[in-house]
């Protein structure tokens, strides 16, 4: 498609690292690949192979407003977010080529494959931050507390922290959202904690009753915390913190969340590259040594 100056404006691979980026316990992402092509492009340079979507595609290109043109893959920008470790990166059903391997973004799997589009600078750029874009933990996993606890009682780093009950003011935490959407909470250093807006995520999704959910997801997850917050001044969630930087427990309402920490210069130190393939990243697991060391 690039070469017939079709060009994908994004490529969905089917990888965990696509589909399941915030919670390792997700096991449905084999939802195949996609692929996104502006309008104007598909039918300029998509219709030799695909007659009947381009002439539908023309259709819908009427109803716009003006023309849209996909840059070149190595002139688009790569915006990295973080994710976490899947035990499916090394499912049997991915190549081989990419199989054991954790991916940042879309393109990273092109640079691994060796296209001659991919935007190979910009993915080795972002490799100086690893330890803030990939996670070992669930960023967020929700579900109900019997699913949560059994979780954890899999999970032998999990089950052997040592737990502290906190009952935490919601309007409190809203607070310190409002005052810093940055915050890290319960952190032992400036650079690592809970970040705020995934607590809150996840408090939203304890409190929030089923009219208010999408599935698992909380559907505007401030609204609903300043919904009840108005309604109970004083409303609190049960929180368990760990003694080490593991994910934080979130309990209520026949629901829980276990929200991962951010600490970056721990998690650099799990990742290294394949000796095969520069661009290939493979993650060890994390030990509870890795984080008693931490310093």
């Amino acid at each position: 498609l690039h070469s017939i100056n079709c060009i994908p404006d994004q490529v969905n691979w089917n990888h965990p690292n696509i589909h399941c980026t915030n919670n390792p316990y997700y096991t449905t992402w084999n939802k195949g690949f996609k692929l996104r092509i502006l309008l104007d492009q598909y039918a300029r340079f998509g219709a030799f192979a695909f007659r009947t979507k381009a002439e539908s595609a023309v259709e819908n290109r009427s109803l716009q407003q003006q023309t849209h043109t996909a840059l070149p893959f190595p002139e688009q920008r790569v915006n990295v977010t973080p994710s976490c470790i899947h035990p499916a990166e090394n499912d049997t059903l991915l190549p081989e080529l990419i199989r054991g391997g954790h991916y940042i973004h879309y393109r990273h799997f092109c640079a691994v494959l060796g296209c001659e589009h991919a935007p190979y600078d910009k993915i080795m750029a972002e490799f100086s931050r690893l330890g803030e874009l990939i996670i070992p933990f669930p960023i967020q996993c929700r579900d109900s507390i019997l699913q949560i606890e059994a979780i954890i009682a899999g999970d032998p780093l999990l089950a052997g922290r040592n737990y502290s009950d906190i009952s935490e003011s919601v309007s409190s935490l809203l607070a310190q959202f409002e005052n810093d959407r940055n915050a890290l909470l319960y952190g032992t250093t400036l650079e690592n904690g809970y970040p705020i807006r995934e607590v809150l995520q996840a408090v939203a999704y304890i409190i929030a009753t089923d009219n208010e959910l999408f599935g698992k997801r909380p559907k505007r997850y401030i609204e609903i915390i300043e919904r009840h917050i108005k309604n109970d001044s004083a409303l609190s969630v049960a929180i368990r913190k760990p003694d080490l930087l593991t994910p934080l427990i979130i309990l209520g309402n026949g629901r829980g969340v276990l929200v991962g920490a951010e600490n970056p210069k721990v998690y650099a130190k799990l990742v290294t590259h394949s000796p095969d393939n520069c661009y290939k990243l493979q993650v060890r697991p994390i030990t509870e040594e890795d984080l008693r060391n931490a310093e």
